[in-house]
């Protein structure tokens, strides 16, 4: 039954890293090629926007706007605690494309949410592996 608990510890464990990855990968992306490029202030309307903070320091944001050009969705996870009054969101944008647009948050915090989102699946990696070395392990012989 031990081995049955810990083989669906691993599986949680791989499907909470992989949405990590996956809901926080694209933007960083997008953020990484943004990062090199002299972007100008772009007209947007905020229609939905959120940051949380968790255990004092971890901020997770959720923020929808509309340019002229396009929409964006954006989900930031990172860590920072100097900023307990809130942040300002202005967008950016490409100016030889204009539908690629981050925000300053994206751009001013991209490598505190790379080392965030690195020292996150890093623990993941670490769980996986000490329970599948626990999986491995043989059980012991009972005594006659």
């Amino acid at each position: 039954m031990q081995k049955l608990r810990l083989a669906f510890s691993v599986i949680v464990i791989i499907a909470i890293a992989g949405f990590m990855a996956y809901s926080t990968g694209p933007s960083l992306l997008r953020d990484w090629r943004l990062r090199g490029v002299e972007t100008v202030e772009v007209a947007s309307r905020l229609d939905d926007g959120s940051c949380r903070v968790y255990l004092f320091a971890i901020n997770f944001c959720n923020l929808k706007l509309t340019t002229e050009h396009t929409a964006l969705d954006d989900t930031l996870l990172f860590f920072d605690m100097g900023h307990s009054e809130g942040y300002d969101v202005v967008v950016r944008a490409d100016p030889n494309d204009p539908t690629q647009v981050t925000t300053t948050v994206g751009l001013e915090m991209f490598w505190d949410r790379v080392i965030t989102l690195a020292v996150f699946l890093g623990l993941f990696v670490i769980g996986i592996f000490s329970s599948i070395v626990q999986l491995l392990k043989r059980d012991p012989q009972p005594a006659n």
